[in-house]
């Protein structure tokens, strides 16, 4: 009896672990499917053709900072330059990419809430995740968000994870680092997971190994791009984000970060309530994932120019914060129908909160620069992702498109900083040096908002000289909803 018995819990085991397998590979399809939706159809941002362009331009050799304006920190023009080597540089490559840490990400959560959690909770944070199509959308976009994410799961993963001390360490100050690396409003996230994998240490030598090496790690990655060119890493990683902070949109839109993932924040607000009752009995990594991650996202809330998107990064470790707290109480599965059926409202929320940049219309756009043009000519743009999608190259001090202009500073100073002025702008034309200007909107043939640093308008006159300049020289060719190419008129 007793053999049959043990044998009757084997199975029993064993049907389990595949059910679990099974539902997580499952998820894993969902989420591949929502992406699928996304990568090709998603609404565009004006940043995509930022990060494709300087990845393409890392990839060809160029430093940022020192050769073109880079607004982050360095890491993901490697990164996902070095992929987009593989696949192709164009916003669908560049999408796909972001798609695929999103689901490295996934499968890190569903590992670490497994592990440390068991199986049920391990599935639910997965879903929660994976089926939170806002941000399956904003993963996929050409952002710094996938990344960001990724690292800090993994970083999460060195805290919580029961290897050698030293394992830990080193996996943390790997993730750490890039995280920080590719999006430095990461850092207060990283601190606070980093002060509590120091603590972690039995004795004082593997504290100081665990204080210094990221430390160390940070100068290496750092210091050779501040060497190359101090004034424009200072100005891009630090003076370009205070202005945006200080400037622009001062007020939160809470519909914004509600619709980011809507299962999550449930469970987040349930553990909040649950630490008053279980904190004496939780282990140091699962405060210090839970805290990270709330610290994280009430950094972005707290920023002036604050949108829900901001908090993508930090969602994944929420999740697992969250979820092996509440899963600690008697009345977790009783609450989880619930949370799965959260992420699944916001199929009827409003769409993704965007300027209606239509993927079709750049496909077309790109399609006519390339008859038009010849692959040694430069294209004006104010969204560099329609020169990348034609494959053309654009002029120095455009790379950041609309976020290119300054109005407010010397042009000498814009120039070392890789941005442009109104007067350059006209000069252009004027010479008709452009072998197309493309532009996102029919109502500003520029369509330029903001004057670099300060973010406020642009000075309206020297703005208003180009268009009347770009119109004397240049005539529209092509439209398509938003966009407009104008190529030279003829002599």
């Amino acid at each position: 009896m007793t053999i049959l018995n043990q044998f009757d819990k084997q199975c029993a085991f064993e049907s389990r672990i595949f059910i679990t397998i099974a539902a997580f590979f499952l998820i894993l399809a969902l989420y591949i499917g929502i992406s699928l939706k996304y990568i090709p159809a998603g609404q565009l941002n004006a940043d995509e053709g930022i990060y494709c362009l300087t990845a393409q331009k890392t990839m060809e050799g160029q430093l940022p900072y020192r050769d073109f304006a880079y607004p982050q920190m360095p890491v993901l023009p490697y990164m996902n330059g070095l992929a987009m080597k593989i696949v192709g540089f164009g916003y669908l490559e560049q999408r796909a990419v972001n798609a695929f840490w999103g689901l490295i990400t996934i499968a890190v959560v569903f590992c670490l809430v497994f592990s440390t959690a068991g199986r049920y909770a391990a599935l639910v944070a997965t879903w929660l995740t994976a089926t939170s199509i806002y941000w399956v959308h904003f993963v996929c976009m050409g952002k710094t968000y996938a990344a960001t994410g990724l690292f800090l799961i993994l970083a999460a993963l060195g805290i919580a994870a029961p290897w050698l001390y030293y394992r830990k360490v080193l996996l943390f100050t790997l993730a750490g680092v890039f995280a920080v690396g590719t999006r430095l409003s990461a850092a207060p996230v990283v601190f606070v997971l980093w002060v509590f994998l120091i603590l972690q240490a039995d004795n004082l030598k593997k504290r100081i190994i665990a204080a210094v090496l990221p430390i160390l790690a940070g100068i290496a990655l750092v210091l050779p791009f501040l060497i190359a060119d101090p004034e424009n890493f200072i100005f891009w990683n630090l003076k370009y984000h205070l202005g945006s902070t200080i400037h622009r949109r001062g007020l939160l839109s809470i519909k914004e970060y509600l619709w980011l993932a809507p299962g999550t924040l449930l469970i987040i607000a349930t553990a909040l309530a649950a630490l008053a009752i279980k904190i004496r009995q939780l282990k140091l990594w699962q405060l210090a994932i839970f805290i990270s991650a709330i610290i994280g996202i009430v950094v972005q809330l707290s920023l002036k120019a604050s949108y829900g998107e901001y908090s993508t990064p930090y969602m994944p470790l929420a999740t697992v914060g969250a979820t092996v707290i509440v899963s600690k109480f008697s009345w977790f599965k009783k609450l989880c129908p619930i949370i799965f059926v959260l992420p699944l409202l916001a199929y009827l929320g409003p769409k993704p909160l965007f300027d209606n940049y239509m993927p079709d219309a750049l496909l077309n756009t790109a399609k006519f620069l390339r008859a038009n043009t010849s692959a040694a000519d430069k294209v004006l743009t104010s969204l560099p992702i329609t020169a990348v999608q034609a494959q053309r190259k654009v002029f120095e001090g455009i790379e950041l498109g609309k976020f290119a202009l300054t109005s407010e500073m010397p042009e000498d100073k814009a120039l070392r900083l890789h941005i442009i002025t109104p007067r350059i702008l006209v000069e252009m034309v004027e010479t008709k040096k452009p072998a197309a200007v493309v532009i996102n909107s029919f109502k500003s043939p520029w369509n330029f908002h903001w004057s670099i640093p300060s973010f406020n308008p642009a000075d309206k006159q020297q703005i208003k000289l180009f268009f009347q300049t770009l119109n004397r020289n240049y005539h529209v060719a092509f439209k398509e909803h938003p966009f407009a190419v104008f190529l030279p008129n003829h002599p």
